[in-house]
């Protein structure tokens, strides 16, 4: 589901788009003339003269534009006359520049920016100055987080970071995390997922479990240099988060609010054939059948009268009828017509789908004096996953304090707190969608809710038989929307300590760590005994057995000694009666509702 509306609360500049329109009649020739092939050539220098390579070059307004080589040098095709470049570059201030057609060649000197404070990579153990950093690593700050929003910080990553892979996963559960890979795939068994680092310690919770909103930068590890820091659990790379603190001596409170609304699935964009395509193949079917091998019609007549459990389509049904001649040829146009204007996956849709709203709360309070930093943060996320009967809450708290006990010992100590709950059908929605035909109907003509098939025809005989005790095989998906939910619970509980002590030796410090983690998970599954999951288990696993027993016989002459059998001397017991052999009934699921629960 694509997002198509996106609210939120706080200060920021609402840019809406503007469409030029060309009247009927005006002239493009003005627009013709202002598109140069022209080959713009320059470099890129800092005020000492020295190249800057990797410098950004485009054109204002729009995204044609290069990056600077090794010497600083650029050239590539503007595609407008007398176009004005934008050059930005990390550490320097953005410089921008018209260049008119009497300029050869363009030499553009950038300024270091004022008050710009050196720029760090966080690794986890230890923060260093990006130029004495080694290996392959990518930062983000927090503003690079806001430009976008997602809701959660994977879905945030994706695109931002080189090599960084992210996989949708479609589960069911409040923990359904995308699946993330950094260094690529090296094995189809082992974990492939990268290691979280929340401000110096490793967490098992996964990305899920860090609030979006309380990020202050992200640094990703790609290659082995991590090892030398994590050892083997950074074998697939590693996502270091420092969080925000407060960062002022005052009170500082932040609130901020998304409502994202999605627009319902389209199905319209998967080309499924109409219901009158699958009835006229149907039927080009049974001619072809009938012209080619009649034996295999005979087959199904033998199927369909037989009272064996036997799949076939209910068009299959009804040629079979109009062919051994139950059905005029009337009543199966009739039908066949009726049922061609039948639109199964829009009424599915009507029932199953439903706008996607999705709204997330944030609460930060910070303070900071001159020996204790504080920061509290509460966040709450509900969802109603654009599906009936649907829900997911997720509410996020924690903590975070670092203290001056001395001038040579620092303590920091925080907790953090999640509670997950989602409650979803016990069914996949896409596989629903495509289990019938398109002529099917959940509704009868009359509007009352049609009687659908599975597996099973509904008319074969052991259904018919009391004696069985079988269930109705038949469903309908607006009543099984009210069946089979699952619920699920997830906890995430972490809390750490952390002290650093000055020793005496300028520059040297020594730390350390301590974090609990506890994760928690329940699910559970209610499967109702009147939904079709729960009738077909009990058609599927019931049978019958033969038993063979002595009963009365009420034909047995006890006055007439000369009936009775020769050998009656040598079974006594059995004198009077006679063997009777009848089937015994045995259910193997119980009769009621099924109740699922596993625990992690």
């Amino acid at each position: 589901m694509k997002p198509i509306t996106c609210l939120c609360l706080g200060l920021g500049i609402l840019a809406l788009p503007v469409q030029a329109q060309v009247k009927a009649g005006d002239s493009v020739v003005e627009e013709i003339k202002n598109i140069e092939r022209r080959t713009l050539v320059g470099v890129v220098q800092d005020e000492n003269g020295e190249p800057l390579p990797g410098a950004t070059v485009r054109v204002k307004g729009t995204q044609n534009g290069v990056i600077t080589d090794v010497n600083g040098h650029f050239s590539f095709i503007a595609g407008v006359k007398n176009p004005t470049l934008v050059i930005s570059y990390v550490g320097m201030e953005t410089v921008t520049m018209k260049v008119t057609s009497d300029i050869k060649y363009i030499r553009i000197t950038m300024t270091p920016q004022e008050n710009l404070m050196d720029e760090v990579v966080v690794t986890g153990y230890q923060n260093i100055k990006r130029e004495n950093a080694t290996g392959s690593y990518q930062t983000l700050s927090a503003e690079d987080m806001d430009k976008r929003y997602t809701g959660d910080i994977s879905s945030n990553l994706e695109g931002k970071i080189p090599g960084l892979v992210t996989v949708r996963t479609d589960s069911q559960t409040a923990t359904g995390e995308d699946a993330i890979t950094i260094r690529g795939v090296g094995t189809f068994n082992a974990k492939t997922s990268p290691l979280v680092v929340v401000d110096g310690l490793p967490i098992e919770g996964g990305l899920d479990s860090v609030n979006p909103y309380d990020v202050e930068n992200i640094t990703v590890l790609k290659d082995a240099a991590a090892a030398a820091i994590y050892g083997a659990r950074a074998s697939n790379g590693v996502i270091v988060i420092t969080t925000k603190r407060a960062k002022e001596d005052r009170l500082s409170i932040d609130f901020n609010t998304d409502l994202v609304i999605s627009e319902k699935q389209d199905y319209s964009n998967y080309n499924w054939a109409s219901a009158a395509d699958v009835i006229a193949l149907e039927k080009y079917n049974f001619n072809a059948m009938l012209g080619e091998d009649p034996d295999l019609i005979q087959q199904q007549l033998d199927a369909m009268n037989g009272g064996r459990i036997y799949t076939q389509s209910k068009v299959m049904r009804l040629l079979l009828q109009n062919y051994q001649g139950t059905l005029s040829d009337a009543d199966l146009n009739a039908t066949l017509d009726r049922w061609s204007k039948n639109n199964y996956r829009k009424e599915w849709q009507d029932v199953h789908d439903r706008t996607q709203i999705t709204q997330q709360y944030n609460l930060g309070i910070r303070v900071r004096s001159n020996k204790l930093s504080s920061s509290i943060v509460a966040n709450y996320s509900g969802s109603n996953r654009g599906v009936k009967n649907e829900s997911d809450d997720s509410f996020t708290f924690s903590y975070n304090g670092d203290l001056e006990v001395t001038k040579w010992w620092d303590l920091s100590f925080g907790v953090n707190v999640i509670n997950n709950r989602s409650t979803s059908h016990a069914y996949t929605s896409y596989n629903q969608i495509n289990s019938f035909m398109a002529y099917e109907s959940m509704y009868g003509d009359d509007g009352s809710l049609s009687r659908m098939e599975a597996d099973v025809y509904p008319g074969e005989e052991a259904f018919n038989n009391a004696d069985y005790g079988l269930k109705d095989p038949t469903f309908n998906m607006v009543e099984e929307m009210n069946y089979n939910m699952q619920k699920y619970r997830y906890s995430n509980i972490r809390a750490h300590v952390q002290t650093l002590f000055r020793l005496p030796v300028d520059g040297w410090t020594a730390s350390a760590s301590f974090q609990y983690e506890d994760i928690n998970s329940r699910s559970q599954t209610r499967y109702n005994k009147e939904s079709w999951f729960m009738r077909s288990m009990y058609n599927l696993y019931t049978h019958t057995t033969q038993v063979t027993e002595w009963v009365d016989d009420p034909n047995f002459d006890w006055g007439d000694m000369t009936t009775w059998p020769d050998n009656w001397m040598d079974d006594m017991e059995h004198l009077g009666m006679m063997q009777q052999t009848r089937d015994v009934i045995n259910h193997a699921v119980p009769d009621g509702d099924l109740l699922q629960t596993y625990n992690t």
